[in-house]
């Protein structure tokens, strides 16, 4: 198993299927919006962000024009010292995602590449 670094998935619950079953969209992107896991960013700053790299109209249904993310923000992730944090189909949590690395996840998963596998691990 490869080592996990900050932006590695970490099993968490959620949905089996992840936002494939029964959804409006191929991916469901979930963000914490606690205080605690702000980071270097505000939680609303984030967000919004992360709506733009999503294609998201952040004030809108939360589906990406091309109905590949669903983003959405949750009150808290249980991962409180390692904001920003990204949820992605119920199952694969990322830890301190920079813009950056938030671009290069939304790239893989529009390229098809499977969040919960390990191999998202190296962005």
């Amino acid at each position: 198993m490869p080592a996990r670094g900050a932006d590695a998935p970490v099993a968490s619950g959620g949905a089996p299927g992840g936002a494939a079953a029964g959804s409006d969209a191929t991916h469901l992107v979930e963000v914490c919006s606690g205080t605690c896991c702000s980071g270097p960013l505000s939680g609303d700053s984030y967000f919004r962000e992360l709506c733009r790299l999503a294609g998201v109209n952040p004030d809108g249904d939360g589906v990406s024009g091309d109905r590949v993310f669903r983003v959405q923000r949750v009150d808290c992730l249980d991962v409180c010292d390692s904001g920003p944090i990204l949820r992605v189909d119920g199952n694969a949590v990322f830890k301190q995602v920079s813009l950056v690395r938030t671009e290069q996840l939304l790239d893989a998963l529009r390229r098809g590449r499977d969040p919960s596998s390990g191999d998202l691990a190296g962005l």
